[in-house]
């Protein structure tokens, strides 16, 4: 998958520098999430990588993407449907989504990597 070295890079950063367990390809009740951050308390923070780059086999070259959340509304509301929040991010923009946006889809947040 386009999003296994950013899981990889999300875990490392999750376990030794937040000093908190990630688990990466996690089943969930309505699919796979790509990475979970384990919380002691509450539920678990979901996390789902999309990749920053796509391949373009026309020019032979990696092309740069832009995150539009939009385009991921039925996946992003399906796993809300059984979980409380949920962090889709390409690793430089994370849009941050809880339960309200089974109602109206739009993130809570938004915020930038760098």
């Amino acid at each position: 998958k386009h999003e296994t070295a950013s899981a990889e890079l999300l875990k490392t950063i999750c376990e030794k520098i937040l000093n908190q367990e990630a688990f990466a390809e996690v089943a969930i009740k309505d699919g796979f999430i790509d990475l979970a951050i384990q919380e002691k308390i509450v539920n678990p923070i979901l996390i789902e990588l999309k990749p920053c780059f796509t391949l373009n086999k026309k020019k032979e070259c990696i092309e740069a993407d832009e995150l539009e959340y939009k385009n991921h509304k039925t996946q992003i509301q399906k796993y809300l449907k059984s979980n409380d929040y949920i962090i889709l991010t390409d690793l430089k923009t994370a849009h941050l989504f809880n339960r309200e946006s089974l109602i109206e889809y739009e993130p809570f947040h938004t915020i930038a990597f760098t």
